[in-house]
């Protein structure tokens, strides 16, 4: 009997030992924990640059399909209006009010949104701050204005008549503008001229841009590059390049080397984007 009682007590012992022993924790060593916060920061400096890439490639997209929608738009506008383009305002040495013709396509937009690069800087829209904030000059004309004829806004020029003119981050071609102004000029001092769609210079609609982004720059791009007072990043608003909506409709991205084959310091090049699909061309970009 007392045999039995010792070998059960035995059992009972060595069933509960390894229990005991199961129970126990461990902590990380200083060393395990250094090489995992290694580890995590390794892969944190690879892919936050991927993150970053993949977060401005949506901003393009969205930027792509503001200008696809605004080209539409404008081919819309030139059915109803016998070809014409809107009306736009010209403050003379290249200060164009590029707000004021995509004004006359807003009906069309029915959306202030579209006008809004979502990688621009300036809540008040590059083109707004260019006429009213730069440094040298404040060239916006009202809308109201008999030139113009778009509306009375209640907020003002301090607002940027930010009713009625929506934010805008793009501007059309120079090249599509009248040859002879209206004859009306604004109180702000800006000549205005309509923009011609059914241009006899316009060789291929395919080829020909209505419109480009406006890059974060406080000058007037691309015609002028002032030395210190152009940055870097004149060119093209996004990844080395820039979103463009063709005379035809259609909207992609083009890289600055192909819109400006011979750099930005080039004003005179005609394969540059403002000559494409025009008769004054260079013969490869007609």
């Amino acid at each position: 009997m007392k045999q039995a009682i010792e070998e059960n007590c035995s059992f009972l012992y060595y069933e509960r030992e390894p229990s005991m022993k199961s129970s126990k924790r461990y902590g990380f060593t200083l060393i395990e924990l250094l090489v995992v916060i290694a580890i995590i920061a390794i892969l944190a400096a690879i892919l936050f640059p991927v993150f970053a890439k993949v977060r401005e490639k949506a901003r393009q997209t969205s930027c792509l399909s503001n200008q696809k929608q605004i080209s539409l738009a404008l081919l819309q506008y030139v059915e109803d209006y016998d070809e014409s383009g809107p009306i736009t305002a010209d403050h003379g040495s290249g200060n164009e009010e590029f707000y004021t013709a995509f004004t006359g396509l807003m009906p069309y937009t029915k959306s202030f949104g579209v006008f809004k690069c979502p990688d621009s800087t300036y809540p008040e829209g590059t083109d707004q701050y260019k006429a009213a904030e730069n440094p040298w000059t404040n060239y916006m004309s009202a809308p109201n204005d008999p030139c113009l004829n778009y509306g009375k806004s209640t907020v003002g020029a301090s607002h940027f008549y930010s009713d009625v003119y929506a934010p805008n981050d793009y501007q059309y071609n120079v090249s599509l503008k009248s040859y002879n102004a209206t004859g009306c000029t604004t109180a702000a001092g800006s000549e205005t001229h309509y923009l011609q769609y059914n241009d006899p210079d316009i060789t291929s609609y395919a080829k020909a841009i209505f419109m480009t982004d406006e890059p974060n720059t406080n000058i007037e791009w691309p015609f002028y590059d002032w030395g210190s007072d152009a940055p870097s990043t004149t060119l093209g608003r996004h990844t080395n390049g820039s979103n463009v909506g063709f005379m035809d409709g259609h909207a992609k991205w083009v890289s600055d080397t192909v819109m400006f084959p011979y750099g930005k310091s080039d004003n005179t090049s005609t394969k540059d984007w403002t000559y494409w699909g025009f008769d004054f061309g260079d013969a490869s970009v007609q």
